[in-house]
């Protein structure tokens, strides 16, 4: 049942990261600094795999494959962002600039956000909390801060693939699933049809 999963490695990483810098706002937030952008985009690199787990923990918790704008707040102030230059206006004001999509026709409103939006929100939230009053230089810098200073001290992860490895991805389990598949496929047929 579990085979299918595959581990991130480098290549998944970068193709991720690809993908995420193709859609992402950044370059136009710090367009005046080339140097910057790829400093800023180094720091998003490095700390990938602790923000996609990030993301993927709170979309679990949304509405996956999503995060809304409520679990974002709740993110935000789980990890003490705001303060003195962030309040939570600001976090909602970031949430939603980082929804917005250029050239895109959409015949419903985008109320949630997915993974290149949720990055390019914590550099827009960096950028308020630390570059724009003059406790960073760089957004790059304001991004480092955000992260070691707010988020890894302060969000408690709940290391869900140590989890599974340890108690879910074992053969007892997956014979469990395996002999009651049928069973289980319909209830969940039926509730997705109500």
């Amino acid at each position: 049942m579990f085979s299918k999963w595959k581990e991130d490695n480098e290549k998944v990483v970068d193709k991720c990261l690809t993908h995420d810098s193709e859609y992402w706002k950044i370059d136009r937030l710090i367009s005046r600094n080339p140097q910057d952008k790829a400093r800023t985009e180094r720091v998003l690199e490095e700390n990938f795999l602790m923000l996609k787990d990030i993301y993927i923990e709170l979309s679990a918790q949304s509405a996956f494959p999503l995060v809304s704008q409520i679990c974002f707040a709740d993110f935000c102030i789980k990890c003490k962002m705001i303060g003195p230059n962030l309040n939570l206006s600001d976090i909602d004001r970031h949430f939603i600039g980082s929804l917005y999509e250029e050239n895109v026709d959409r015949t419903e409103k985008q109320n949630n956000m997915c993974r290149f939006m949720f990055l390019e929100a914590l550099v827009r939230i960096a950028d308020s909390k630390y570059r724009q009053p003059g406790l960073a230089d760089t957004y790059a810098e304001a991004l480092e801060r955000l992260i070691h200073q707010d988020i890894v001290p302060h969000w408690g992860s709940t290391n869900w693939m140590g989890y599974r490895l340890d108690w879910l991805w074992q053969v007892d389990v997956n014979d469990t699933f395996q002999s009651n598949i049928l069973g289980m496929r319909q209830v969940y047929d039926a509730i997705l049809a109500t």
